[in-house]
C-alpha cells in the first residue's frame, strides 16, 4: 500500500519577486514532500508492525511519532501554499502594475501623439490662414495696381483728348480767322471794285456829260442863237 503526495508549484513568480523567495518556495515544496514520503512509509510499517509484532509498545511510539510527522507536513503545506498564494497575489499585482503602467504610458503617448497632432493642425491652419491673408495682400496689391494704372490711362486719355481738343480749337480759330482775312480780303477787294467802277463811271459820265454840252452850243449856234459865256 502506497501514497504518492505531489504538490508543486503551477505557475512561476514574476521577474519582480525575488529570486530568493521563489528557491525559499521552492524548498519548502520539497521539504513537505520528503515529510509526506516518510510519513506514509512510518504509517505502513506500523501497520506490518501491529501486523506481524505482537509487542505494541514500540508500534504505538512509532504511530505517535508518524502522526507528530503528518501534523507538521500539514502544516508546512498549508504555511507554504499560503507562501505560494501570496507570491502569485504579489506576482498578479506586479502584472497589474505592469499592465495599469503600460496602459498609463500608452494613454500617455496617444494623448502625446494627439496634442501633437492638434498642434501641427493648428500650425497648418495658421500657416493656411497666413497664406491666405498673404494672397488677398496680394490680390488687394495688385487691384490697386490696376486701379491705379487705369486711372494714370484715363487721366493720359483725358490730356490726350483735351490737347486734341485744344489743337482741334485752335484749328477752327486759324480757319475762322483765315476765313475772316479772306472775308475781309474779299470785302476790300469788292470796296476796291467798287470804287474804280464808280471812278470809271464818274469819268464817263463827265465825258458824256462835257460831249453832250459841246453838241449842243454847235446847235445853238447853228441855229443863230449864241450862247452866254
Amino acid at each position: 500500500m502506497q501514497f504518492v503526495v505531489v504538490m508543486g508549484n503551477s505557475g512561476g513568480v514574476s521577474p519582480g519577486v525575488p529570486e530568493q523567495a521563489l528557491a525559499l518556495a521552492e524548498n519548502f515544496i520539497a521539504t513537505i514532500k520528503d515529510l509526506a514520503n516518510q510519513s506514509v512509509k512510518f504509517i505502513q510499517e506500523e501497520m506490518l508492525c501491529k501486523i506481524q509484532i505482537g509487542s505494541g509498545v514500540i508500534c504505538n511510539e512509532k504511530a505517535a511519532i508518524s502522526v507528530f510527522v503528518i501534523f507538521i507536513s500539514i502544516a508546512l503545506g498549508i504555511i507554504c501554499y499560503i507562501f505560494t498564494k501570496f507570491c502569485f497575489c504579489v506576482r498578479r499585482s506586479h502584472r497589474r502594475r505592469k499592465r495599469r503602467n503600460r496602459l498609463k504610458k500608452m494613454e500617455e503617448q496617444e494623448q502625446l501623439q494627439a496634442e501633437m497632432l492638434q498642434q501641427q493642425m493648428q500650425n497648418m491652419q495658421m500657416q493656411g490662414q497666413q497664406m491666405r491673408q498673404q494672397l488677398a495682400y496680394q490680390s488687394q496689391m495688385q487691384q490697386a495696381q490696376m486701379q491705379q494704372a487705369l486711372m494714370q490711362q484715363a487721366l493720359m486719355q483725358q490730356a490726350q483728348m483735351q490737347q486734341a481738343q485744344m489743337q482741334q480749337e485752335q484749328m477752327q480759330q486759324e480757319q475762322m480767322r483765315q476765313e475772316q482775312m479772306r472775308q475781309e480780303q474779299m470785302r476790300q477787294e469788292q470796296m476796291r471794285q467798287a470804287q474804280i467802277h464808280r471812278q470809271d463811271i464818274n469819268g464817263y459820265s463827265e465825258a458824256s456829260l462835257s460831249h453832250e454840252h459841246s453838241h449842243s452850243e454847235d446847235n445853238f449856234i447853228g441855229l443863230g442863237y449864241q450862247s452866254t459865256p
